[in-house]
């Protein structure tokens, strides 16, 4: 869930003008909404510093860049992540069978990675708990979302259903190997819910409901993380072949 994770969506950072795209307005106080958009985006698929992209109360991501705080007490796995692409491939590249099989890992990984920061910004304990599915920016996103939930005391419930997934890009043969995904995200099942209870999502656009999100995983001691993620500037869920 970010325009994550897409968690709901939605990654310091590849791009900073994908980064610096506006969260999105969900509720009536802007202070709140910007708390709560950023928890919408992470996981429907806001940029890798939608995290930092908060209320006034949390430090910005450039701020406090560490995945290390108090989100993550696991060792901090240090990646070099690439420039994410800011559009949609205009065509699907060819893969070979060694492509193939990368790009099935990566994919496993990433809805295993879904499913657990899902979960982990649930229990709303200021604890993204993903510190095996992730690493990098994607990882320093996550913690920061977990710890703005626990700051404003917001309440999130649901994970963003994967609609299609593609592999844009394979190098199973570089130093780390890697694979890029793009991953389409229905966000509608992910409520955000501010410390009265009430419902921050419901305003949401069509747009912000099905969004494109740009994933990249890196096979790090021999287990993929996702490691980097974007928002392409066209995040139309129409561009994927499903």
């Amino acid at each position: 869930m970010s325009k994550f994770l897409s968690t709901g969506v939605s990654f310091v950072r590849s791009s900073d003008a994908v980064r610096s795209r506006a969260l999105i307005a969900v509720a009536g106080a802007v202070v709140v909404v910007l708390a709560v958009v950023v928890a919408v985006r992470v996981f429907g698929g806001e940029s890798s510093n939608a995290a930092g992209q908060t209320s006034s109360s949390k430090p910005s991501s450039e701020d406090s860049p560490d995945p290390s705080s108090k989100a993550s007490s696991a060792p901090v796995k240090s990646v070099k992540v690439s420039k994410m692409p800011t559009s949609m491939p205009t065509s699907t590249p060819r893969l070979d069978a060694d492509q193939k099989a990368a790009g099935a890992k990566a994919k496993s990984r990433f809805e295993a990675f879904l499913t657990q920061s899902s979960a982990g910004l649930a229990r709303n304990n200021g604890k993204a708990d993903v510190s095996t599915y992730a690493a990098g920016p994607a990882l320093g996103e996550i913690t920061a979302l977990a710890a703005q939930y626990d700051n404003e005391d917001m309440k999130i419930s649901g994970a963003p259903k994967v609609l299609g997934a593609e592999v844009v890009a394979a190098k199973p043969s570089a130093n780390p190997p890697s694979v890029t995904l793009a991953v389409c995200l229905d966000n509608s099942p992910v409520i955000v819910r501010d410390a009265k209870g009430r419902n921050l999502s419901k305003r949401r656009l069509p747009s912000e409901l099905k969004v494109l999100n740009l994933y990249e995983l890196q096979q790090v001691d021999g287990s993929w993380l996702v490691v980097n993620h974007s928002i392409p500037a066209d995040s139309s869920c129409k561009q994927m072949n499903f």
